[in-house]
């Protein structure tokens, strides 16, 4: 594994799970944004095992290393990530897909483009 600017020899990264969704055609993945105090939010979890308690087992997710995903917000100008928050059920993923319409791929208000390298996700 490459060193990275914030990690000695032999440290690994620090991967964070984060809300995600595929985007139609052949785009690449965005985060999804939930309101959290009016504010569009990434959500991001500790562990798989913390995001489906808090989110359910269909929920869409990305692994991302931490600092990449720090610099990746910080470049959109996105805030978060808001880190184990459990989401109400009522907006929970379901086997079929989201309980509500996704918005258009250039909409900002609930997707936003992943810029980080994916090291592992599951979509559907």
């Amino acid at each position: 594994m490459e060193e990275g600017a914030n990690r000695g020899p032999g440290r690994a990264a620090t991967i964070i799970y984060v809300l995600a969704a595929p985007q139609p055609g052949a785009g690449v993945p965005a985060y999804l944004l939930h309101d959290v105090g009016q504010v569009g939010c990434v959500i991001a979890y500790t562990s798989l095992a913390r995001l489906v308690e808090c989110c359910g087992e269909h929920q869409p997710w990305l692994g991302v290393e931490i600092d990449a995903l720090i610099a990746d917000l910080r470049e959109q100008g996105l805030p978060g990530p808001v880190v184990n928050l459990p989401l109400n059920p009522a907006l929970w993923w379901a086997a079929d897909g989201p309980p509500y319409q996704m918005p258009v791929p250039d909409s900002r208000a609930d997707l936003a483009v992943t810029g980080t390298a994916t090291i592992k996700g599951r979509f559907g």
